[in-house]
């Protein structure tokens, strides 16, 4: 393997990935193409290279292992993001039946930090002691 796919759309070497080097050039949709045996992706010089690279390494088996470990990261982190959003949706519902039910405590910013900088500095006290 010359570690190079070069011009137009060339399979690269022993990976079964194909690569388009004018694919930044084009719009996104115009590189992705539903075919009957499923879908045909144009990697970039660079994707290609990242491709090789995993394979070579042998940190993956093939092209399509290194996409299928992509795309379950990819869902994975959507996943999460997306349970984050409602953790953080729960919460705020939660603040909001306590202040609805008047659990609220007013505070007032410069005092929060004048008692934060004095917990530190006892902290640091005792640390010492």
């Amino acid at each position: 393997m010359d570690g190079h796919c070069r011009g137009g759309r060339e399979e690269c070497e022993g990976l079964g990935a194909f690569v388009d080097n004018d694919a930044p050039a084009r719009h996104a949709q115009d590189n992705l193409q539903m075919e009957a045996s499923g879908v045909e992706i144009a990697l970039s010089e660079e994707q290609a290279a990242l491709v090789r690279m995993r394979v070579e390494s042998g940190k993956n088996a093939s092209a399509q292992e290194v996409i299928d470990d992509a795309l379950g990261l990819l869902l994975e982190d959507e996943i999460l993001a997306s349970a984050d959003q409602e953790e953080l949706k729960a919460t705020l519902r939660r603040a909001r039946a306590q202040l609805d039910r008047g659990e609220g405590v007013e505070w007032d910013l410069d005092a929060f930090h004048t008692e934060a900088e004095a917990r530190s500095a006892r902290r640091c006290k005792d640390a010492l002691a």
